[in-house]
């Protein structure tokens, strides 16, 4: 993480510090990126994903002022959102492939109705000959004495 924050504190850099602020930065660029994208297809709104985004970075900064061992804890943190985060761009990249592929069945079963439709259309017609052509055949039978 020191490396990422440009080398320790007491060498100029940023330290573990900036390094997790970097991982976070990005972490959460890409994490709103693919939230916003799958919120597209939720409930979800961009401004309630910008709001719990805000809501976890306020809680870890509030766990990482109040640490002892800040470094550790630091690293703990920020490995453990990462985590979550990553579980959550799989989870909304699993979504996205799944809305994509009931997108193509829609379209197929869409399509396949439509056929069908044409089908019944044109069944309907026959029967309507048909129908119409029996009528003209009773017609011109003779009737039977009963």
């Amino acid at each position: 993480m020191a490396t990422l924050g440009g080398g320790a504190i007491a060498a100029g850099g940023f330290g573990i510090a900036g390094g997790t602020a970097l991982v976070t930065g990005i972490g959460g660029i890409a994490g709103a990126s693919a939230a916003a994208a799958g919120a597209r297809w939720t409930r979800w709104t961009t401004g309630q994903v910008v709001a719990d985004a805000m809501r976890l970075d306020l809680i870890a900064r509030c766990v990482l002022i109040e640490a002892e061992n800040q470094d550790e804890k630091q690293r703990r943190v920020v490995q453990s959102l990462q985590e979550r985060l990553e579980g959550v761009v799989a989870d909304g990249e699993r979504l996205l492939d799944r809305i994509r592929d009931l997108s193509r069945e829609n379209a197929r079963l869409t399509a396949d109705n439509k056929e069908l439709r044409e089908e019944l259309r044109r069944q309907h017609a026959d029967a309507k000959r048909a129908e119409g052509a029996l009528e003209v055949i009773l017609d011109r039978l003779p009737e039977t004495a009963a």
